[in-house]
């Protein structure tokens, strides 16, 4: 069943998401006097819904992954820093120094 979901994260979310649609429906409209009819007619476009949020919901995940793999290959090599790390320990010491009033700046503060 997890290897299904893994698989499948766009239908587990959409799973998810119109099983708590549904309850929250159901208890919304538990007083309202609904027949079988209308009931079924608001589940349905409950469930529809839901489906429709998961899917827009996958559109920012595809986005968010072809953002992050060409962030990360438009990066310079010499950003990465000697060690790879992107942060170099003289840059580290020369901002405390400067936090701790202790170093000067180039420019003045406004």
């Amino acid at each position: 069943m997890t290897d299904r979901l893994a698989r499948h994260p766009n239908l587990a979310a959409w799973a998810v998401l119109a099983g708590g649609m549904l309850a929250i429906l159901a208890w919304s409209a538990r007083d309202v006097g609904l027949n079988a009819r209308q009931w079924l007619a608001l589940a349905v476009a409950t469930v529809a819904l839901a489906g429709l949020c998961a899917w827009i919901i996958s559109w920012e995940a595809d986005v968010e992954d072809a953002t992050v793999d060409a962030a990360i290959e438009a990066v310079p090599a010499e950003v990465a820093g000697p060690d790879g790390d992107g942060v170099h320990a003289a840059d580290v010491d020369a901002q405390r120094a400067v936090m701790n009033g202790e170093g000067s700046t180039d420019a003045e503060p406004t």
